[in-house]
């Protein structure tokens, strides 16, 4: 990766944060519509935000390699899956799972869509949809997907495999609260890791991420002027592999509804940006 794309990055970061912590309303943060303007400036920027990661190491590949076998197979560790539960139908995609130097795990992946705890899954369940996040503010409430910029971890309830429904975090680091950034080309989302989904699929996020890269999956805004209530979505994963780079050990103290984009925001670019420092040149 070059210190030129490692500056077009930060560059388009920077653009963001000026979307992802405007003024929030109400109990939750809203997106602010003028988001599509941020949208189209990065789409005129050339280049990948990532081309690869200087002195990534994998993770643990045969770890890797279970998703691959579960998108071929429809097993992982073994055990085969139905259902909702198929890789199959979505695949994980992941090409790549490696930790950084400096601890931060990077890994390239699909990027599916997570509503929970959102205005739909609220008011219109899905058979897989559910009103409440793996994450909880302190006050006790969840993370809103239709305004909060957040990704899924694989964090399956204990009770639904045989298998370590934890594997994602006792190799990687990365926990419930921690932060990270999305990038899709030349966009860059920070994001909190705020929900956790099955053992055997990787690569998911909020409404809101979607709407910060350009690519709505929402149909219906019950408030299209604000964007705050997806009433009607296309579940559909983005045809192409995004990056991810979360970092461990990143929870931030205090999150509430109504701080969150602006804090994960902040902090997340802040390492992002001194992975650009110690980014080699040419």
């Amino acid at each position: 990766m070059t210190q030129r794309v490692w500056q077009a990055a930060s560059a388009v970061a920077a653009a963001f944060v000026a979307v992802l912590v405007a003024g929030c309303q109400g109990s939750q943060p809203a997106i602010p519509a003028s988001i599509s303007e941020a949208s189209a400036t990065t789409r005129a920027m050339s280049g990948a935000a990532l081309s690869g990661i200087p002195g990534g190491v994998p993770v643990d590949e045969e770890y890797r390699r279970e998703f691959e076998r579960c998108d071929r197979e429809n097993i992982f560790r073994g055990e085969r899956f139905s259902g909702f539960r198929r890789c199959s139908g979505d695949p994980n995609r992941l090409t790549a799972l490696n930790r950084l130097p400096d601890g931060t795990i990077f890994f390239d992946a699909k990027l599916g869509l997570d509503i929970d705890g959102g205005f739909k899954a609220q008011t219109d369940a899905g058979p897989t949809d559910v009103s409440r996040t793996s994450y909880r503010f302190p006050d006790g409430s969840y993370v809103y997907s239709d305004t909060v910029p957040y990704v899924v971890i694989p964090y399956a309830k204990p009770d639904w495999s045989h298998a370590d429904p934890r594997e994602f975090t006792r190799l990687t680091g990365i926990e419930m609260g921690d932060i990270g950034v999305v990038i899709d080309g030349t966009k860059v989302v920070p994001v909190l890791i705020g929900d956790g989904g099955p053992h055997n699929k990787i690569g998911e996020g909020s409404i809101a991420v979607f709407e910060a890269i350009g690519a709505s999956r929402c149909r219906q805004w019950q408030d299209p002027d604000r964007k705050t209530r997806c009433s009607k979505i296309l579940d559909a994963s983005l045809n192409q592999n995004v990056q991810y780079l979360l970092f461990p050990n990143s929870r931030i103290a205090g999150l509430t509804p109504q701080n969150v984009n602006q804090r994960v925001a902040e902090e997340a670019l802040r390492r992002f940006d001194a992975l650009t420092t110690a980014a080699p040149g040419p």
